[in-house]
């Protein structure tokens, strides 16, 4: 019995692992379309706050309405991304069937949710009548609805999935054959919407308030605790692929934030400034969205960053305060306090990288300059830091969690505490820190808090982490005889086992391509012919998908994937965990995948 339950357990806890992967993974799509989303509201923001013309204003509109639609409809995009990540087959169908569930979700919410003559709100499916609960109704795509976020389109996702995976190769009896396979999938999701949607109306004002009070108390952490607690869970998952997760509750829901109409309206009448012109532009702005809040750290900068004016009244005599200082004094909200860790990516990992470069052999100095100060140069412009911080994890995986996980939330803290409202686009690099930081500082982001910071960091880290190489002999690039690389997991596996390097490659017992699979391939794509055998084959592979830097495989048998292949065939680091694997391939790692995909569905 005992060993039934530890099998039990272990494939449990494997399957949950994998889910938990997929659904980062599927957010990691739409999320990588919030950033030129968000340039787009910010160039529309910054021309409509400086200029007043008809010309400024046509192009302000422009670009705030090429973005508004992106931000407007997060939740069916996340939803879609979720039904692309777990729907077995019959993807592009599977999509198809979540845009109708999701229509049906909001057309009947609609029935339920009464306002009177007068559009003021009374009941949500008859029996929730208190009027705080109008804050939690809005519109999406024009119709009146629960304001549930990206919640509602991942829940009605999953059920899409549960269906198409479920009955969308049924076959039905032959007088009812032309309703088999994927044309049953509609009649099972049109009841499994509508109760979906009674049970949200039932449910869900209990659920949006609870919510909402939790991001307002988190709002009130003193001392930043709220960033430093967020800083150090998302670097923390950060190895295992799960920090989109976190990065989404805390960039797009109320979790992370809320700003509402009624509170900014209650502040300014009190201030005696509800009908200057700067206050009532917020307001139009918010009746344009027709939405009670703005829910979300990244929406809520961006709703800001877009706004048509960069200071707001504190008094009726004509002073005045820049926009992200007046809303978090305030009204208590802190635009950017999830978005800005700057100074790791600025200083704390180019610490690093100095560490790793002077602590090597001096005989290796000039390769391992080269190499680390490549990474370097990357981390600090565009912010992709994960060779660098995949090559420190595998040599000294207690250093990564001991010291740059705190101090990836301390860059949290530390901003918050000097009131920096820096917003991000990417990857909080030096582009995303001009565009966010530096562009809209007449909105009083105070970007220069975070050169000071990272200065510090920088001196932190270095010291810290050269201390550490020397101390405890870590293996870091240059400090082996071997080729200098950003080492990978199996490389300082070897090491610390003191293995012999010549140990027969586990390459043998892939399973061989087939002459077909040969010809398939040209030449040009050596490469992927590689990645294929290293994955055990194409019979061995299950899903191929990729995020920014990781080409994510889930293969049948983990034992016949060949670890030490990776390092030979360029990636930056390789997790194996259950039958889910991810290769760290920066930049490229999409490609990969695509043209793996274009091989596998052939």
């Amino acid at each position: 019995m005992s060993n039934f339950f530890k099998t039990y357990f272990f494939n449990f806890k494997n399957k949950s692992r994998t889910t938990l992967v997929k659904l980062s993974q599927a957010f990691m799509l739409p999320i990588s379309i919030l950033p030129i989303a968000g340039l787009l509201l910010g160039i529309g923001g910054a021309i409509g706050a400086n200029s007043s013309t008809s010309v400024a204003i046509i192009f302000a509109n422009f670009f705030k309405g090429a973005s508004d639609i992106i931000f407007a409809n997060l939740a069916m995009l996340f939803g879609a991304s979720v039904v692309i990540s777990f729907t077995n087959k019959n993807r592009i169908y599977g999509t198809f069937m979540f845009i109708i569930g999701y229509l049906i979700f909001l057309s009947i919410q609609s029935v339920f949710i009464h306002f009177n003559d007068k559009n003021e709100f009374l009941d949500i499916f008859f029996f929730h009548t208190n009027p705080d609960n109008a804050f939690i109704v809005g519109k999406t795509l024009g119709i009146n609805t629960l304001q549930t976020s990206i919640f509602g389109g991942i829940i009605v996702a999953t059920f899409v999935v549960f269906i198409m995976n479920r009955w969308s190769e049924i076959e039905l009896p032959y007088y009812l054959g032309f309703f088999s396979g994927i044309k049953l999938v509609p009649f099972i999701l049109l009841p499994f919407s509508v109760l979906l949607a009674i049970a949200f109306l039932i449910l869900w004002p209990f659920i949006g308030i609870a919510i909402a009070w939790i991001g307002k108390q988190a709002s009130y952490a003193p001392g930043g605790v709220d960033g430093l607690v967020y800083g150090m869970l998302a670097r923390a998952l950060m190895p295992l692929g799960l920090h989109h997760i976190v990065i989404a509750i805390a960039w797009q829901t109320k979790l992370g934030g809320e700003l509402s109409l009624n509170e900014f309206k209650n502040v300014a009448s009190s201030l005696g400034v509800l009908d200057t012109f700067e206050i009532q532009s917020v307001i139009k702005a918010f009746d344009d969205l027709k939405v009670p809040s703005i829910d979300g750290d990244q929406n809520i900068w961006n709703f800001i960053n877009k706004l048509p004016v960069n200071k707001l009244p504190i008094n009726n005599s004509g002073a005045s305060e820049p926009i992200f200082q007046w809303l978090a004094s305030r009204v208590g909200v802190h635009a950017g306090r999830f978005t800005q860790d700057y100074p790791i990516y600025l200083g704390a990992i180019q610490g690093i990288g100095l560490a790793m470069i002077l602590a090597s052999y001096k005989k290796n100095r000039k390769k391992v300059a080269a190499i680390v100060g490549s990474s370097m140069f990357v981390a600090f412009l565009t912010g992709i830091t994960e060779p660098l911080e995949f090559s420190f994890l595998f040599v000294a995986p207690s250093f990564y969690y001991l010291f740059y996980v705190p101090i990836s939330g301390f860059a949290y803290m530390f901003m918050k505490i000097f009131k920096a409202h820096v917003g991000v686009g990417f990857a909080r690099g030096f582009i995303d820190y001009v565009i966010y930081g530096i562009v809209p500082y007449q909105k009083g982001t105070n970007f220069y808090w975070a050169i000071p910071i990272s200065i510090v960091f920088l001196i932190i880290s270095f010291i810290v982490f050269f201390f550490v190489i020397k101390k405890f002999d870590i293996k870091t690039p240059g400090r082996l005889e071997e080729e200098i690389v950003l080492i990978n997991k199996k490389a300082f596996l070897e090491l610390k086992n003191q293995k012999s390097t010549n140990k027969e490659k586990t390459q043998n017992q892939n399973i061989e391509f087939s002459e077909q699979n040969k010809k398939e391939i040209s030449e040009n794509d050596q490469l992927i012919q590689e990645l294929i055998k290293a994955y055990g084959g194409l019979e061995n592979i299950e899903s191929v998908n990729a995020c920014a830097t990781r080409l994510r495989v889930e293969v049948f048998d983990i034992s016949l994937v060949d670890e030490n292949a990776f390092k030979n065939l360029g990636a930056k680091g390789f997790i194996k965990k259950g039958n889910s694997t991810q290769a760290i391939y920066g930049g490229k790692a999409q490609i990969l995948s695509s043209k793996i995909n274009d091989i596998y569905f052939k």
